[in-house]
């Protein structure tokens, strides 16, 4: 009888300690597939010129909200009137990295002044953007020509993904702890 219960005792300690590591997230938006960079109505190349960080809420799911402006480099498709400023979030469920100073490629169907950006529809190019390489491969995309899975691996498809940053664990107090640590009112001062 005692075995039974050390190991319910041990099992539930298991469970208490690795299920603070889970974190489950559903996004609004799909990844970013040939099908949805074929459909985009407007494709450009652009660059984050600068970005502002602007707090949502208390909600660390939601995180920081960025407003940035942008520089288009290159119009591959759409409007000739691109948007000049992008908005993101970065929160840890379903949030996106963009960084001032690279290069991305923008798959969007509605493009006024501003765009929302995400990982389902913007894929950076990298820092040190090679425009003819680089063009090459997303018109072959456009075109039916080539896969988006093919001409850009899955780590460039996901560097705009912002990795999820796990919450802490939850710590017990500790109680009656041999060497508890001084309070301001036990300093001797």
């Amino acid at each position: 009888m005692k075995v039974n219960s050390m190991i319910k005792s041990a099992l539930l300690a298991w469970i208490l300690t690795f299920s603070c590591a889970a974190q489950a997230c559903t996004c609004a938006f799909a990844p970013l597939d040939t099908e949805s960079a074929r459909n985009a109505k407007d494709v450009f190349i652009f660059r984050l010129t600068q970005a502002k960080v602007k707090l949502n809420s208390d909600d660390e799911r939601t995180g920081t909200e960025i407003i940035g402006q942008i520089k288009t480099i290159e119009r591959l498709r759409g409007a000739k009137k691109l948007p000049e400023k992008i908005k993101f979030a970065t929160g840890a469920c379903c949030g996106t990295r963009l960084d001032v100073g690279e290069y991305f490629v923008a798959f969007v169907s509605d493009v006024g002044s501003q765009f929302v950006a995400n990982s389902g529809n913007v894929m950076e190019v990298g820092g040190k953007y090679r425009l003819s390489d680089t063009r090459e491969r997303i018109l072959a995309v456009l075109d039916g020509k080539e896969r988006l899975e093919d001409v850009f691996s899955r780590a460039d498809r996901d560097r705009t993904e912002q990795s999820p940053v796990l919450p802490p664990c939850p710590r017990k107090a500790l109680i009656n702890s041999p060497n508890p640590a001084p309070s301001p009112s036990h300093t001797g001062a």
